[in-house]
């Protein structure tokens, strides 16, 4: 650890450090290992021990330009130091010193986002957004879809294909891989494990362990659901940032030279995420991010609970989700995920837009934006019915 740090806390390896542990400590030599190293030894030794790795972390971070992050790990550090009695003035300085630069270069990009455009969905609050309330009837064909779910889910084996489709269409869906259509059979029919992954010529990703890994993770983050449908309550920032670091533990290290931290916010990496192409959209400030996600989650709970349509309480969560995009990436994923809440709840299938609904799924985004959300809800029943036959048809 560098030298200019003193407190123990920080300069040594905590004993509680297994020596499986300390020799996976000493055989990391990139960035990257190093960070995902140190998030997991911060999960296995909290408390004091994690002192250590949350400096050893930041500084990382710091060394990749991640200042922001950086500046937030290094903060938890000089917290959990301070809560153990200690303090260590090299620290306190160094989180000084980094406050200052990550606020003025924070305005500075925060200024020169306010600036990008034109945009033909400008952001607005989510309170703004309308709740389609002009909506309170199902949608046709809802009954046969409740019914055909009810049918399939009664057996625990199709219901899990259908959450395999979904989580190979959801990962499909962003460019996240591409795999051919005998791998996507053969994980919808003998799981995830013991498939065969050949991804198609024009994947981004070719590396089949961490494409499972990828669909391991998604299923992981659709665990969710299964808490918020017992404790609804518990729909809040913090579970939906739990989604995320479920979802995006492969995912963070995908792109060279860029870090997707799970689980946190824009409000902490502070920045600028906006949706271009050509219906361009200005998405939420990272500094109003925080607070958004907490109205978005106590409006979802109050939709959710009172109003009749699960349709389009879906509808309404997806499109104030998408329109402040929490997160550095993941966002729509995400959002499918949260939105399915009102629609499992009374009895129909989570989410799942398939790859031959995505020109449609993209058109009716801003059109929910601009208050009609009738072909977003019908793009919502034909992908979970179209998912559906593919399961019927394949396991």
């Amino acid at each position: 650890m560098d030298s200019h740090f003193q407190a123990p806390a920080i300069q040594n390896i905590p004993n509680e450090v297994s020596v499986p542990d300390r020799q996976r400590l000493a055989r990391t030599t990139t960035p990257t290992e190093r960070i995902a190293l140190c998030e997991d030894m911060i999960l296995c030794y909290p408390g004091r021990p994690s002192i250590y790795f949350e400096v050893q972390l930041a500084t990382t971070l710091g060394q990749l330009g991640a200042k922001p992050l950086a500046l937030a790990h290094f903060r938890k550090a000089q917290t959990l130091l301070a809560q153990d009695g200690g303090s260590d003035d090299s620290l306190d300085i160094l989180v000084e010193i980094l406050s200052r630069e990550v606020a003025a270069e924070s305005a500075k990009h925060l200024a020169n986002s306010m600036k990008t455009g034109p945009f033909s969905q400008k952001w607005i609050p989510t309170k703004a957004h309308r709740f389609p309330t002009t909506q309170p009837y199902l949608p046709a064909g809802h009954e046969e879809l409740k019914k055909r779910w009810s049918t399939l889910s009664a057996q625990t084996s199709l219901s899990q294909a259908y959450l395999r489709k979904l989580a190979v269409d959801t990962n499909h869906f962003e460019d996240v891989f591409r795999l051919t259509e005998e791998s996507v059979k053969d994980v919808v029919k003998r799981g995830i494990a013991d498939s065969v992954l050949q991804p198609t010529s024009e994947s981004k990703l070719h590396d089949a362990d961490k494409i499972r890994q990828i669909l391991s993770d998604t299923i992981s983050a659709y665990g969710i659901l299964d808490q918020l449908l017992r404790e609804p309550e518990k729909l809040n920032r913090s579970s939906i940032c739990e989604a995320h670091a479920r979802l995006m533990h492969t995912c963070r290290f995908l792109e060279p030279g860029r870090y997707i931290p799970p689980g946190e916010t824009r409000s902490t990496t502070r920045t600028t995420v906006d949706i271009l192409g050509y219906n361009s959209a200005q998405c939420c400030p990272f500094t109003e991010v925080d607070k958004e996600v907490d109205y978005i989650c106590n409006m979802s709970k109050q939709w959710i609970r009172s109003w009749r349509n699960p349709f389009a309480t879906a509808s309404w969560i997806h499109l104030v989700l998408t329109r402040c995009n929490p997160f550095d990436d993941g966002n729509g994923r995400i959002a499918r995920i949260i939105a399915s809440i009102p629609l499992v709840k009374t009895g129909y299938p989570p989410i799942s837009i398939t790859m031959s609904h995505r020109t449609s799924y993209y058109a009716a985004i801003p059109q929910a934006y601009d208050g009609d959300h009738s072909p977003f809800i019908q793009c919502l029943v034909d992908g979970m019915r179209d998912t559906i036959s593919y399961v019927q048809g394949v396991a």
